[in-house]
C-alpha cells in the first residue's frame, strides 16, 4: 500500500487518517510509514516527492488558535528547499493567510 502513496501520479493529495483506541499502537505506525517515506522517496525529483505534513490538533485548545497554526505550519513545510518552486510559493501564501487568524486568537 505504501508504494502506491510514493507512486501516486494524479495531481489531487492524499489523505490518510489512522484509528484506533489509545495505547493500540497508532503512533508507533505513523513513524514507521513515516520512516518508510522518507527512506524511498530520497531519490524522488522534488517534483514527485511526497509532502508530508505532521500536525497534531490536540496541542491547541481553541478553533482559530488551530486553524492559524495549521496554515502556518503547512507554510513552514511547504516553504523548505527541498520543495518545488510552486511548493514554496504556496508556502508563502499560506503565511499571509495564517495571520487572518491571529487577531480572533488573541
Amino acid at each position: 500500500m505504501l508504494k502506491q502513496f510514493l507512486s501516486y501520479g494524479h495531481s489531487d493529495s492524499i489523505v490518510s487518517a489512522l484509528y484506533g483506541t489509545w495505547g493500540s499502537g497508532k503512533s508507533s505506525v505513523v513513524n514507521m510509514v513515516l520512516e518508510h517515506i522518507k527512506d524511498n522517496a530520497a531519490n524522488l525529483p522534488a517534483a514527485n516527492k511526497p509532502i508530508v505534513v505532521r500536525f497534531n490538533p490536540w496541542n491547541y485548545s481553541d478553533q482559530n488558535q488551530l486553524v492559524a497554526q495549521f496554515f502556518r505550519e503547512l507554510s513552514i513545510i511547504l516553504k523548505r528547499r527541498d520543495y518545488g518552486e510552486d511548493a514554496r510559493k504556496v508556502g508563502e501564501q499560506l503565511e499571509v493567510y495564517a495571520k487572518f487568524f491571529v487577531p480572533l486568537v488573541s
